[in-house]
């Protein structure tokens, strides 16, 4: 039986256009037969047991060729099985067919493919320079002689072929005679170089937001919500994430981000937009929660929590990918003190419209009627409308209680705002969440309903009045601004105003009455 000279193609699927390239070099150059390079993409049928095939292959071949890259693999991969392989049939049998066995690795990398480092392999150079040029400026610029590796390896492949010619007596001159190996390789390298071109330029590409993994599982997850599971672990991307946090950019789990956050000024606020943001992905929940904005650290910058991907695996495991994204802070016109009025005032009557306006789902009253099938809804949405309340507090900068009482001239009602809902909103919470939690315990939700109305009702009557009265107070204050902005632009009738006793004589205070910290 005539020998045939067998080269086989291991690859990694990312590189399969570069794998056919050397292919189609070693295919062109190499007749068949002699010779034949095979590549599993076309000599295995469907359906066939690919490992089993894979082996039969690697039994037969004389050469094997690991094409290699850096671009990013599965942690799986077949190109180290088949090396491993090999290796081992190598050392069975180091001829097969009276023809040296070896390795040979293609390497476009810096380094080389894992266990081949003693081997003298064929490195493939296209710097980015060379990638700044078009194909066609690339092949015509592109010299390869004799002295290239890979034309080198070809031309040894080239002397197998022509030995086993002679041996099994075919007829007349080797074709292999008439073949130009440095064209074979130079269209290789034109090859590879298109599929490169295509490919990101990671030197000058850039991926400044921040990114979080988290991983856990479907059990812990329901044994722990609406809190994240204590060993849920929580890995920073390439370019960082718990950074953010003041924390090393390394691994840990939830239990470990929870106890070296906490007793940091925003760390409830970190924990607690993590939190929401993840949770909210899960079945049964209202939507995906992506409004979440936490400030550094430092207090620097301000990042957006949003969650790109929520992922379930079949096995139970699960996976969320959140970037931290920076914001870019509106800027603000005018006073500040007015920017502020407008900011508390909007937040105030979204309370108000929320828990204390008979019109809202989230009234005592409504809850008390809600059918149980939109009950779990209802409890998500109050607890994210919570979120959203002291996430907008956050971004305008109000969850300062000094801020609150230079707009409300005074302590009073911050202290008996802060009292009345301090006390009763944990209730709220504490009911939602045993809501929540009831999924699978149906029987339960008339008492979870009554008690979740119990606390938003208790909640509602101790702040009604108070909000009601710091509604009066900052549309009084940002009334007096007004007033004061339209007399600066009267018209002076008496020029004697402006020098001698007039509103901003050095004589008198040029600062607004409005400015006065005594309540109204």
């Amino acid at each position: 039986m005539p020998t045939t000279l067998n080269l086989f193609i291991s690859y990694a699927r990312e590189d399969e256009i570069i794998a056919n390239a050397v292919r189609a070099a070693l295919a062109n150059a190499l007749p068949t037969p002699p010779a034949f390079v095979d590549m599993d993409k076309y000599t295995i049928e469907v359906g066939a047991d690919f490992s089993a095939e894979i082996k039969k292959k690697l039994n037969r071949a004389h050469v094997l060729v690991l094409v290699h890259t850096a671009r990013p693999k599965e942690s799986f991969g077949w190109t180290g099985q088949e090396l491993g392989y090999f290796r081992a049939q190598q050392e069975i049998t180091p001829k097969l067919d009276e023809i040296e066995r070896r390795i040979v690795f293609v390497s476009l990398a810096e380094d080389v493919p894992p266990g081949t480092e003693m081997l003298n392999g064929i490195r493939i150079t296209i710097s980015s320079k060379d990638l700044d040029l078009t194909k066609e400026e690339y092949a015509n610029r592109l010299r390869v002689t004799d002295d290239d590796t890979f034309v080198q390896f070809l031309n040894q492949m080239q002397g197998v072929v022509e030995e086993i010619w002679r041996r099994d007596n075919y007829p007349g001159v080797p074709p292999t005679r008439e073949r130009d190996h440095a064209e074979f390789a130079k269209d290789m390298y034109v090859e590879i170089f298109g599929n490169l071109k295509a490919s990101v330029d990671v030197n000058r590409s850039t991926r400044p937001q921040k990114q979080l993994t988290i991983d856990t599982s479907d059990t812990d997850l329901d044994a722990h919500l609406p809190d994240l599971p204590p060993s849920a672990q929580l890995t920073p991307g390439s370019a960082g994430g718990l950074g953010i946090f003041g924390l090393p950019e390394a691994s840990l789990t939830w239990t470990d981000f929870c106890a070296q956050t906490q007793g940091r000024k925003n760390g409830s606020v970190w924990t607690g937009a993590i939190r929401a943001v993840v949770t909210s992905t899960l079945p049964n929940q209202v939507s995906v929660d992506n409004g979440q904005v936490i400030f550094a650290h430092d207090d620097g910058k301000m990042y957006r929590v949003i969650l790109t991907s929520g992922l379930r695996y079949f096995d139970g495991r699960r996976r969320f990918t959140i970037y931290l994204v920076e914001g870019l802070a509106r800027t603000e016109f005018g006073r500040e003190e007015t920017s502020l009025l407008l900011k508390g005032l909007e937040l105030v009557c979204r309370y108000r419209f929320m828990f204390l306006e008979a019109d809202s789902p989230f009234v005592y009253e409504n809850i008390e009627v809600t059918r149980d099938e939109d009950l779990h809804d209802r409890a998500a949405s109050v607890m994210r409308e919570l979120d959203w309340l002291k996430r907008d507090a956050r971004q305008a900068r109000l969850d300062d209680t000094v801020v609150w009482a230079r707009m409300l001239r005074g302590y009073d009602l911050v202290k008996k705002m802060a009292k009345a809902y301090g006390e009763n909103e944990p209730a709220v919470i504490a009911a939602a969440n045993a809501v929540l939690r009831s999924r699978t315990e149906p029987l339960k939700l008339p008492e979870l309903r009554a008690q979740l109305a119990g606390a938003i009702r208790a909640l509602a009557e101790a702040t009604d009045d108070i909000n009601r009265r710091m509604m009066v107070r900052l549309m009084g204050v940002l009334k007096r601004y007004i007033d004061e902005e339209k007399a600066k632009v009267r018209p002076v009738e008496d020029p004697q105003a402006t020098t001698d006793g007039g509103p901003l004589s050095p004589k008198q205070s040029s600062t607004p009455s409005s400015m006065q910290t005594r309540p109204s």
